[in-house]
């Protein structure tokens, strides 16, 4: 403990010292002869180097009770200071997941999710902030037990590393805090210490129940298979190096490609805005924009292609396939004639939308023939209801008020057909073309023809369709080529794009 002060008069020798914080001053107090020693001559002494609103008189008076026994009285606390407080240390407040450390599931919480939906990251678009760096704030000073001002220290500097993918931003006016600024598009991890934005999402090993479905913003590699019931969704790009077995596959601006075999069981699609590669397929639903390249066989699947289908060492059996450019396989359909359809059409008409507007017109179209064949006469002179008997009357009124119900609804679905078909752009040459066999039950339609094969034709060969002409004939092989027509614009211009 330090020195604080020495003071005495007459009666009693008083010795004041502070402990090594400072914040405690402690008295010994020896009578040095007889006589009274009171509170307030105590009092006197001390306030000689001490405030009085410091002192606790309380302890005066005990120490003034003690010496009427015993002297001398030792290490007696009269005073007592406020220890000074550390600043708060800086901080990160992350603004997104990262992952493997922000994406730790309780075993409760486990309990109430899809294990098929885990979330374990979130995407980040450039631009984006994923993070807040708090400076660390000043301390409270202290007292010590004299009054003395204690200087604090400040809280202490967050130390964080980040790379090239993200830059940081100094505060904003009115913010204390700096931010971090992702420099690409992907996802946000944190690699011994040092952050980091990935562009690529890499499994390594099969995309099951410990992982969850994807929707990443980025590309996604997968360095086994897909189990059945998941989804993998990448906005630029799937690479997959092992099956994929009754799953979902979506990208939006890159290519897909499964070295193995997409099994879909009838439940698994894929949908494309790019080209798709595999190396066999069956029982699948396929929507690609671009071309779908198979390495062995399409089987039992059904294939909307806005350019064309190439399995130039494989075959395809079964299934329904609309291409706008055609399809160039080894051979078409099978030796058993299993029914095998391939619609050569625009690129409106190969898409799914368009196939299901077909369906509600058609449907809507049969239900107005079945209540005018109910309505009879009254059909075409609904006028003449009036003149009925109840309930035959009201029984007739309310089919006729139906069937103008359903008519109106027709109208506007002929108006959305009108509007796709206006954005169709079509290949003068559509074909289907096979260097091995053209096998008899295949179907070719082009436009309001189709050709059925119920021979089975020896390659190479290829069954044609020309769009101006709306003709199909069958010819020598030929390859697919692609050079879309847009419908005439305003000026009576065509478009050309290849």
């Amino acid at each position: 403990m330090s020195q604080g002060f020495n003071v005495e008069d007459e009666l009693v020798k008083i010795k004041g010292y502070l402990s090594d914080d400072k914040l405690k001053l402690f008295i010994d107090v020896h009578r040095v002869k007889e006589g009274e020693i009171t509170e307030a001559l105590l009092l006197k002494l001390v306030t000689q180097h001490i405030s009085e609103e410091r002192v606790d008189r309380g302890v005066l008076k005990s120490i003034s009770e003690k010496l009427k026994e015993e002297s001398p009285v030792e290490k007696r606390k009269i005073a007592q200071g406020t220890p000074p407080q550390k600043g708060l240390d800086g901080k990160v407040l992350y603004l997104v997941k990262r992952i493997g450390v922000d994406t730790m599931v309780m075993e409760q919480e486990a309990l109430f999710l899809d294990p098929r939906e885990m979330h374990l990251f979130d995407n980040v678009s450039t631009g984006e902030k994923v993070a807040r760096i708090y400076p660390p704030k000043e301390g409270i000073p202290g007292e010590d037990a004299f009054g003395n001002a204690i200087e604090a220290e400040a809280g202490t500097e967050v130390a964080i590393q980040f790379d090239s993918t993200i830059k940081q931003n100094d505060p904003e006016e009115g913010n204390a805090y700096s931010t971090l600024e992702s420099l690409v598009d992907g996802y946000l991890s944190d690699e011994q210490g040092k952050l980091t934005m990935n562009e690529e999402l890499q499994i390594r090993g099969e995309l099951d129940y410990s992982f969850g479905s994807i929707d990443f913003i980025g590309r996604v590699t997968i360095q086994g298979d897909v189990l059945p019931g998941f989804r993998v969704k990448a906005q630029k790009g799937i690479h997959i190096s092992g099956n994929v077995n009754m799953a979902e596959l979506v990208c939006h601006e890159g290519d897909i490609v499964v070295n193995g075999y997409f099994l879909g069981g009838h439940k698994g699609r894929i949908l494309c805005s790019k080209d798709v590669k595999l190396k066999g397929l069956s029982q699948g639903v396929v929507e690609v924009q671009g071309v779908l390249t198979v390495d062995t066989e399409i089987r039992e699947s059904k294939i909307r292609s806005e350019s064309y289908v190439s399995i130039p060492n494989g075959r395809i059996l079964s299934g329904k396939l609309y291409s706008v450019c055609g399809i160039e396989a080894k051979e078409v359909g099978s030796e058993e004639g299993v029914r095998t359809e391939i619609t050569l059409c625009n690129t409106v008409e190969a898409g799914q939308e368009y196939q299901e507007l077909l369906i509600k017109i058609e449907n809507h179209e049969k239900a107005i023939v079945v209540i005018t064949s109910h309505l009879g006469p009254y059909a075409k002179n609904p006028s003449r209801l009036i003149l009925l008997s109840q309930p035959l009357r009201a029984k007739l009124e309310k089919l006729q008020q139906k069937r103008e119900s359903i008519e109106a609804s027709l109208a506007v679905l002929k108006k959305r057909q009108e509007s796709l078909l206006s954005s169709a752009r079509v290949n003068e040459t559509a074909r289907v073309s096979a260097t091995g066999k053209i096998f008899e039950g295949v179907v070719v339609y082009g436009g309001e023809n189709l050709h059925e094969v119920t021979k089975t034709l020896d390659g190479p060969i290829t069954i044609e369709y020309l769009h101006e002409e709306g003709t199909l004939a069958t010819k020598e092989f030929l390859p697919i080529e692609c050079s879309f027509r847009e419908k005439e614009n305003e000026s009576g211009k065509e478009t050309q794009s290849t």
